[in-house]
Order: structure tokens, then C-alpha cells, then sequence
């Protein structure tokens, strides 16, 4: 499929607002940067002094629970989240 800039149209930014100012305020609440109480909030003070790792997963909705491999993930993503490392499960 090809697509040429001379295929494009560009609709006025008063027309797009009459049709979809939901989807526009959701995008622009996301393009944000976030409040400082909410960075505050995230805080290493504000975490637990030790971090507990799960033994078991939690019950979730209809029953399920993780499996092994997933518990190890969560497990620890949320060990770098609490010693304030970026981190990414693949």
C-alpha cells in the first residue's frame, strides 16, 4: 500500500475538536509532564524500608494466577522498582 503526502487531507484544528474532543483532552492529559506531588509521591522515602518478594501470586479475576515464569518477572520488575532502577521484561 502506498501513501502520498498529495493523498493527504488536513482538516481545520476547529473541526477536529467538534468531532473528537474527548480523544484530544485524553491525549493532551497524557503529553503532560506529571505534577510534582505525583513525583513526590513515587519517591524512594515513600517505599516500604525492605522489599518482600512473592511467594505465590496473587488471585486475580476468575481465578487466575500467574505462572511461574511471570511470578519471577513481576517479581522483579518490582524489586528494580524499589531500588529506584529502570528497568524493561521482554
Amino acid at each position: 500500500m502506498n501513501e502520498y503526502k498529495s493523498d493527504c487531507t488536513w482538516e481545520l484544528a476547529q473541526f477536529v475538536e467538534k468531532i473528537a474532543k474527548q480523544e484530544i483532552d485524553r491525549y493532551l492529559q497524557f503529553e503532560m509532564f506529571p505534577s510534582d506531588e505525583y513525583l513526590e509521591s513515587s519517591n524512594q522515602d515513600s517505599r516500604p524500608p525492605k522489599f518482600n518478594f512473592f511467594k505465590e501470586s496473587p488471585l486475580f479475576k476468575n481465578d487466575n494466577v500467574l505462572r511461574s515464569y511471570q511470578l519471577e518477572g513481576m517479581n522483579w520488575l518490582c524489586y528494580n522498582w524499589h531500588n529506584s532502577r529502570n528497568s524493561i521484561l521482554v
